[in-house]
């Protein structure tokens, strides 16, 4: 489990513990924040990686810490480089709806499985899979209406 540690940033919080330091210490390590295990299986070769990502950590940033190859160009949701299917698990990527020039993925697509890795973040364990061939290939046959 990835342990993550709190800092106390607002006026709020330094007031509280400005009068206790060892508490302060203690507290920063006992906020632990939930990761989940995210496998990574190549289609054309089958081979299994898995990672631990935060549940506000984008996919595409927890495999680049973990060195783990995917491809990716704009990071952003609007190039398609790193589109991959999702096996098994849910993840977040609803805030894709929300640009201005449409979605690299349609809705069929996005019920089908597909997802971004790089704008998607684990909303439980999951596996996904992986293509270096898909991305520019399929995204070039598909109709969106995204202009990246």
């Amino acid at each position: 489990m990835l342990a993550l540690t709190a800092t106390t940033s607002s006026f709020a919080g330094r007031k509280a513990f400005a009068a206790a330091p060892r508490q302060q210490a203690a507290a920063r390590g006992s906020l632990k924040i939930s990761a989940y295990k995210v496998t990574f299986v190549s289609e054309k070769t089958g081979s299994a990686k898995t990672c631990e990502v935060g549940p506000n950590d984008y996919m595409l940033d927890a495999a680049d810490e973990h060195r783990i190859d995917l491809n990716a160009s704009c990071r952003g949701g609007v190039c398609g480089t790193c589109v991959s299917k999702l096996k098994s698990g849910q993840v977040d990527q609803d805030w894709l709806t929300v640009l201005d020039d449409g979605n690299v993925l349609s809705q069929e697509q996005i019920a089908a499985g597909y997802i971004l890795p790089c704008s998607a973040k684990p909303l439980s364990d999951c596996v996904v899979e992986i293509n270096s061939d898909w991305g520019v290939h399929i995204i070039e046959s598909w109709q969106h209406t995204a202009r990246a």
